[in-house]
């Protein structure tokens, strides 16, 4: 992968580093939050964050304007046709993205910001039915036409 400074990395070498912050707590300890910023493939950045308050993800577009947040007690936000999830599997915790406007394309990412698996909905082919549906003579229909009016009929020829 080529950096913007001219250096080449591996996709291994390039996943995201979390970067540690202090976070003061309730009790004034100081615990240690850590976060990613991760480019969906909508082209929506998402924040993963894990710290003493937990796990929870803050989806932005890409100059700053917060669309939403999730975590795990409200772990679903949609925008724009997109859902967002984070998804606990386990121990772990994944944050998910699908593509509700393209089909259903989905893309799991873990806490670190490393994607993990993507999944690709093929689109449905044609039916290839020979049938034809022209409208009932009245009384009942045929079962499969739910009662509408219209029965199938098998093509001839």
């Amino acid at each position: 992968m080529l950096q913007p400074n001219g250096t080449v990395t591996s996709w291994m070498d390039g996943a995201p580093q979390r970067k540690p912050e202090p976070v003061p707590q309730a009790d004034g300890r100081v615990g240690v939050e850590s976060s990613v910023r991760v480019g969906v493939p909508d082209g929506r950045i998402a924040k993963l964050v894990d710290g003493p308050r937990g796990k929870y993800a803050v989806i932005s577009m890409p100059n700053g304007h917060v669309l939403g947040a999730i975590d795990l007690k409200r772990p679903s936000t949609q925008n724009d046709g997109w859902t967002y999830e984070l998804v606990r599997d386990g121990k772990r915790v994944r944050f998910v993205v699908i593509d509700g406007k393209g089909g259903g394309n989905s893309w799991v990412y873990d806490v670190d910001g490393r994607l993990i698996e993507k999944y690709t909905v093929e689109a449905p082919k044609p039916a290839k039915s020979h049938a034809r549906v022209v409208a009932s003579g009245g009384g009942a229909a045929s079962a499969g036409a739910a009662g509408l009016g219209f029965a199938v009929v098998p093509a001839r020829g």
